[in-house]
Parts: C-alpha cells; structure tokens; sequence
C-alpha cells in the first residue's frame, strides 16, 4: 500500500480515472478498498489530527510572548535601569572627588572610596550584555580597561603645575576609569589616613578629572540609549521594523545578539577573570592581571556580573520579564530550570572563597576551580541547550579580539 502526492485537502473518498477509491487527505492520497475506506480514513484523522493539532499549539506558545515583547521588557525594566544606575553612580562618584579635594585638612578618602565601590558595582552587570551604544562608545575601554598601566599615569601624577583635564581624558585606556581611580584611592600598605593625605594638589586634580571622565561616559551612553532620533532603546524595541536603516533587520538577529553577547559575558567572566589565573601557582600570578586586586573587589565584581547575567535571563524582581519567559512561551519551560541551577551552583561556589582573590588563589584554590568549573557549565548551557532551543547561531565571541 503506497503513499502518493496530491493536491487536495478535502476530507472524502473519491475515485481514479481506473474507478480505484482513494481518500484525499492534506497534501497525500490513500488508496483504498470497500472494506477498507471507513476504517483507514479513520486511522489517517487519528494519525494526522495529533500532528496538525501540535503545530496549532506550538504557533500559540510562540505568540505567548512575542520576541518584540521580550525586546521591550528588557530595555525598560533591564537595560535602561541598569544603565541610569551607573550614570547616577559615576555622577555621585564624580562629586565626592570634588567634595573631598574642596575640603582641604577636613575630608576623609572613605567617602569617595565608598562612591567608588558603588560606581564599580554599578558597572559590572552592564559588562555581561555589551550591546548597542557600549560597543559603538567602546564603553568598556573608557570605564574598566585592566590592568592598568601606572606608567601612562605617574608622569601625569608626579607632574608640576596645574592639572589640565584634557590631558587626563587623553590618556591611553589602561592610564584612565576606574582602576586609576583605584590606583589613586587604594594603594597599598598605606591607611586610610595617609591616603588621604597624599591626594592633595595635583593628585586631587587628577582624581578629579578622572572621576569626571568615568561620569561624562556614564553619561553619554545613556543618552544614547534614549536619543529619540534612533536611540538605540527604540532600535532594539523595534527591531525588523526598519530594515533598512535599523540596528536590527529582523527580530531574529536581535534576539542572536542579545544571546551571544550574553554568552560572551560569560566567557570574559570564565577566562580572563577566572581561567587565565588559574593557569599559574598562587605564588607567580602577576597581581595586576587580577581585576580590582588592589580594592580587593575582584570576587563582588563577578558577583555583579552573574546579576546582570540574571537580570537579562531571568528578569528584574519578582514579575521581571526575561528570556526565561520567552522559552518557556515556545515549550521549552525546563530550560530555564537547568539556567537557574547552574547559576545557583555558580553562586554557591563564588560564596565558598572567603578571601580576596589573590590569597585566594594561593589557600582556596580548589574554591576558585569550582566556581571557574561552574561558570564554565553555565556558559556552556547557554551555547548548547539554550542557543539550540531560541534556534541562533553562535556568532563572533567579543572576548577573541582582546
């Protein structure tokens, strides 16, 4: 008994032009006999109605949430708030450097230390999805480019005459953002008291302009989100509507994108903050190949990275809107369950190493393998299972040009 092609899709018995009875159904026509026409047209329906009947749901839970919604949720609740707390950070950062240089024998370093930690905890979820204006402002560089180069800025700092601003925002990458700031603000072996009294004359003009420079930044990548003319929070919420001159010709390259970038948050979190360490003893590790040592910030940074991670998957708060929500929309509900615990092991493990990463490496180092190992199962989650199910192809990881 053969199966042959047709062109009908009504739901009868006919006959060929040699008077054999077939049953048209679909794109296919069953050949019968008498005995057979009511019970195989019977079997066809319970056969073909289950896989018609799939279709008509998996159409449904796509249109659960569609991608233009998910688009929206994360510029709105995730994106734009994550980038207006660093402006406002970088901003209160950049104040309490002018307060304190202005208050001669009567400041005290902590408060900018304080604001210091802040703007920093501030950027590290942002690092975890680098897309639109953070790539074109190349964000990254001007903010937290490690490891630092004392040797752009000591002359600068050991200079005589008056600080020139332009000349501290024309520093090299590695000479400027936040880790000289944290060069400036952390050095070690001296208390806080004596830091305090070395940022006087033109190490506080120079604290100063580099503090304003990180805020300048914070700045203009948030008005670059939100220029009405192309911002790029309505390239993203309205990607595939204008192909030709958007950021985004379909929903589909913007949903790539958002995954890969993710992805190469990840990989940035796995080999340069973790792997690369991992690849020495504790006792010949370079101390400033370590993001942060000096403020003993690194683990909190990678803490704050895995939350931006959480925040664009998961949502903000309780109602937040991720791509947890759009995969279980399109029938794959469990995914988001596998993410979840891979990120709670990640997390676990990251509480597990009590010291500063430098002496961590050296006494808790199986502590940092774990959690390098569970970074490195999250990453692969997202490339594989993840990847796979939202049907993107694994793109350029940002990390290969560093």
């Amino acid at each position: 008994m053969a199966w042959r092609r047709g062109d009908t899709g009504q739901a009868d018995i006919r006959k060929d032009e040699q008077g054999r009875a077939y049953c048209p159904v679909g794109i296919f026509e069953f050949p019968v006999g008498r005995r057979m026409q009511r019970t195989s047209f019977s079997l066809l329906l319970v056969m073909w109605l289950p896989l018609a009947y799939a279709a008509e749901s998996r159409t449904e839970l796509e249109e659960k949430l569609p991608k233009a919604a998910l688009f929206q949720h994360l510029t709105d609740e995730v994106l734009l708030p994550l980038t207006d707390e660093f402006e406002a950070k970088a901003r209160a950062l950049s104040a309490s450097t002018q307060a304190f240089c202005s208050a001669s024998g009567r400041a005290n370093v902590e408060s900018v230390r304080t604001a210091w930690r802040q703007a920093q905890a501030a950027w590290q979820p942002l690092e975890m999805l680098q897309i639109g204006p953070i790539i074109d402002r190349r964000t990254q560089r001007q903010v937290n480019a490690w490891p630092l180069r004392p040797t752009l800025i000591d002359p600068i700092l050991n200079s005589a005459g008056p600080i020139d601003p332009a000349r501290v925002e024309d520093l090299g990458a590695a000479g400027k953002g936040l880790p000289a700031l944290e060069y400036l603000l952390f050095p070690q072996g001296k208390s806080s008291a004596e830091v305090t009294t070395a940022l006087q004359g033109n190490r506080c003009a120079v604290l100063q302009a580099l503090a304003a420079q990180v805020a300048k930044e914070a700045h203009g990548l948030s008005s670059d989100w939100r220029d009405p003319n192309g911002g790029f929070a309505r390239q993203l919420k309205e990607a595939g509507q204008h192909s030709q001159e958007g950021v985004f010709a379909t929903t589909d390259q913007a949903l790539s994108d958002i995954a890969n970038l993710l992805i190469a948050g990840l990989d940035s979190v796995k080999v340069r903050k973790l792997g690369k360490l991992l690849e020495k003893s504790g006792d010949a590790i370079d101390s400033d190949r370590i993001e942060s040592w000096r403020s003993a910030s690194s683990l909190e940074n990678i803490r704050n990275n895995l939350r931006g991670f959480e925040a664009v998957f998961f949502g903000r708060g309780q109602q937040g809107v991720g791509l947890d929500d759009y995969l279980a929309g399109i029938g794959r509900p469990v995914l988001p369950r596998l993410v979840r615990e891979d990120l709670d092991t990640a997390m676990n493990a990251l509480a597990a190493i009590r010291s500063p990463m430098p002496r961590a490496l050296k006494e808790q180092r199986k502590q940092v393998e774990s959690l390098h190992t569970a970074v490195t199962q999250l990453q692969r989650r997202m490339e594989n299972d993840i990847a796979d199910a939202l049907k993107v192809d694994l793109g350029f990881n940002a990390n290969d040009g560093d």
